[in-house]
């Protein structure tokens, strides 16, 4: 569990966990808890396990849940993410995983709901800070540059902290 980048991992889900804490125990919005419990589960799988594509694939459910609490909309996640994962199957290349280009259509819908949401502005910058985290995770993928590693973190802790205290009691 504690592989190459152990300690680090370690204190990132750290991290993670207990912004899902606040969140569970201060949050009054149901659709913000059980996004950020998804967080953790996703989490877990990319820090942790070799299973890269399940954690992404729990990352896109944690899309549809931000999307079903913004549009207050079932059906709207629920046919992004089948168009998403259609649309990945059809285009990927052989050495990309299609469910990574569903989470990328998935993730720049939430933030379009997101901002059009408006109910405040402090929540659409938690989630441009989470785009350009997710900026830094695609460039680390193509370059296996470990220096990219800080400004993932720089922008994804920030944007988990907002989300978990955002309509908090």
């Amino acid at each position: 569990m504690l592989g190459i980048f152990g300690l680090s991992n370690a204190l990132k889900f750290a991290f993670i966990f207990s912004a899902f804490l606040w969140a569970a125990i201060y949050n009054k919005r149901r659709f913000i808890k059980a996004a950020l419990g998804l967080t953790v589960v996703c989490d877990f799988f990319l820090l942790f396990t070799p299973y890269y594509d399940t954690g992404i694939f729990v990352f896109c459910l944690v899309m549809c849940v931000y999307i079903y609490g913004f549009t207050k909309k079932a059906l709207v996640p629920v046919l992004l993410l089948g168009f998403s994962l259609a649309l990945a199957a059809i285009i990927t290349p052989q050495s990309f995983p299609p469910v990574a280009i569903a989470y990328a259509i998935l993730f720049y819908s939430n933030l379009f709901f997101c901002i059009k949401h408006r109910e405040n502005f402090v929540l659409p910058i938690a989630f441009i800070l989470f785009a350009l985290c997710d900026i830094f995770v695609a460039l680390f993928n193509i370059t296996q540059s470990t220096a990219l590693m800080v400004p993932i973190w720089l922008f994804y802790a920030p944007s988990q902290y907002i989300i978990s205290h955002y309509a908090t009691r």
